[in-house]
């Protein structure tokens, strides 16, 4: 048996991995803003995408 997740498995947590690519100095300064705002990067980058997906639906409802 591996520990290697196939697509659609979730941790204990109930998340799921994937990967994306973002330039160096985004990365550094995501993980420093998580740092300030004393969250997981992983956390961090949760709520910046809840955050951005509830306003678009917002602005969509809106229209």
């Amino acid at each position: 048996m591996t520990d290697e997740k196939t697509e659609g498995q979730r941790d204990a947590f109930g998340k799921q991995q994937f990967n994306i690519y973002l330039p160096p100095e985004l990365v550094r300064e995501l993980k420093h803003a998580a740092i300030d705002d004393s969250l997981s990067l992983s956390g961090y980058v949760e709520r910046i995408f809840r955050e951005f997906l509830n306003r678009r639906t917002k602005q969509r409802k809106e229209r």
